[in-house]
């Protein structure tokens, strides 16, 4: 049996399995053999070690009331540690509401966030601190949504607004970002740093020039250095507020880092930036590219997909782009597609048991080129009856002068 011990309490006859020292230091001394002599036992002891275990099956054993054996001792150490180390609390389990219910909700929920957030910015502009607990719980409120349905909060990211994209992006990027959390079963904690980091990333642009930020088409050079310095903006801003977690700031510092070293403000590469901020970098620049603004068009959120997974690692981890195409789909909530038959239609909510097929609200025909009365189906449906409909690309709701939001 193995015994922790004092070392005072060593005596010859007493086999020496272990010592808690550097023994390259110490060649005089033999562990896994017994004390021989007091020449041998005082070695150990001006070594200045206070603790010794020995193995009383192969030696001498000590006698003592009250002592411990080192297999008592590790369980109640282990039972200390364990009661110090609290688990970070998972997302909460909320019931699952129908995709329109929860829809209904969703409105009520961006409409509250998309006011408070330009009320916040407005007076960031102006040099006034915001509520930080009300961005909190804007996140928080998002979050419960998104866990009782998120294909709700994902069809609303459709609607967008290019004189308000500063404001839809931060909504967008901040569901986007806790549907991966809750999809990689990240903490809530995490979640909601996570959140409010993608929140409020883009707040540092608000202090710049607003002839740079009404700036159309490309940057020059000089432009783009200066609007790099968001970035610096945001954390000052972010690190001067009150309630802010510092993984917020940290992350958002760090958004713009790349894997290849080319992304800013600190040229950080590989293992230097937090992947909780490749996170949010890669949601970041999915939303932008999949959105109108005064630099670009839109693309289609699978053509973005498709530039992602062909980076190579150059920009972000390609495991962490496969897992966010596995989490939103190919053809993303909210999407326009075209179907086999001819119809254009919205992809309201997505099957994880067979994301190919998702359900559906056909409202234009194609073949025919006019609107019709939207009806909704669900293609994995159609599959099992052996009456199939494919979707064959998706579609820019621009070109068709499509209003998502009178569909939504």
């Amino acid at each position: 049996m193995l015994k922790q011990i004092p070392v005072s309490q060593l005596k010859t006859g007493m086999f020496l399995h272990a010592i808690d020292i550097n023994l390259s230091l110490f060649p005089e001394i033999q562990v896994q053999s017994t004390i021989a002599d007091q020449n041998n036992l005082q070695n150990i002891i001006q070594t200045g070690v206070k603790e010794a275990i020995i193995d009383t099956a192969k030696g001498s054993d000590i006698e003592e009331a009250g002592l411990k054996t080192l297999k008592q001792q590790l369980t109640i150490t282990h039972a200390r540690k364990k009661r110090r180390a609290i688990p970070p609390p998972e997302l909460p389990e909320l019931s699952a509401t129908p995709y329109k219910e929860e829809l209904e909700t969703a409105k009520r929920l961006k409409h509250t966030a998309l006011s408070s957030l330009k009320h916040a910015f407005s007076d960031i502009k102006m040099g006034i601190s915001i509520q930080t607990q009300e961005v909190k719980q804007s996140v928080k409120l998002f979050t419960d949504s998104i866990i009782r349905n998120q294909d709700a909060l994902l069809t609303l990211g459709q609607i967008r607004n290019k004189n308000s994209y500063i404001y839809d992006h931060a909504i967008n990027t901040c569901v986007l970002v806790i549907v991966f959390c809750k999809w990689k079963n990240i903490d809530y904690d995490t979640t909601i740093n996570m959140g409010i980091a993608a929140l409020l990333h883009d707040m540092g642009e608000t202090r710049l020039d607003d002839n740079l930020i009404a700036v159309k088409g490309d940057l020059d050079e000089q432009q783009y250095i200066q609007m790099q310095q968001h970035v610096k903006l945001s954390v000052d801003l972010l690190s001067s507020f009150m309630g802010i977690h510092p993984q917020v700031v940290k992350l958002v510092k760090q958004h713009h880092e790349r894997l290849d070293g080319s992304g800013y403000p600190d040229g950080l590469s590989g293992d230097e930036i937090d992947p909780l901020a490749q996170i949010l970098g890669m949601i970041d620049l999915y939303d932008s590219m999949t959105a109108d603004t005064m630099y670009s068009y839109a693309q289609s959120p699978t053509q973005v997909l498709k530039q992602l997974l062909e980076s190579h690692d150059e920009m972000f981890d390609s495991v962490l782009i496969k897992q966010f195409i596995k989490c939103i789909g190919i053809y993303p909530v909210g999407s326009l597609v075209k179907l086999s038959n001819g119809c254009i239609a919205i992809i309201n909510e997505i099957s994880h048991h067979d994301a190919l097929h998702p359900k559906v609200k056909m409202i234009y025909n194609a073949r025919q080129e006019h609107f019709i009365q939207p009806v909704d189906v669900d293609l994995s449906e159609l599959v099992k009856k052996g009456q199939a409909i494919s979707i064959k690309g998706c579609i820019d709701p621009n070109l068709l002068h499509i209003n998502l939001a009178a569909f939504i």
